[in-house]
């Protein structure tokens, strides 16, 4: 399954890695489609997600109580 995600973050957790939990904890095929970060610290990362939908809804909550905020995206973006 495929799933589109935005991902918004603030300068307490910039430096944490998205792609890396998303690979070593949920074994995700993480697919970067935009990242960008403005001088404030904070950004956003639109990226599409494959694998496992028990796994998806797993690492969309582990980055929600990671400080993220995360939300799925349609089909289009």
């Amino acid at each position: 399954m495929e799933t589109k995600f935005k991902i918004t973050f603030n300068e307490s957790n910039v430096q944490d890695s998205v792609a890396y939990i998303l690979v070593s904890e949920f074994n995700l095929k993480p697919n970067i489609l935009k990242a960008e970060i403005s001088g404030d610290g904070s950004g956003l990362m639109i990226l599409s997600l494959e694998g496992d939908e028990q796994k998806l809804e797993s690492a969309e909550a582990r980055l929600s109580e990671a400080g993220f905020n995360v939300s799925k995206l349609g089909k289009r973006i």
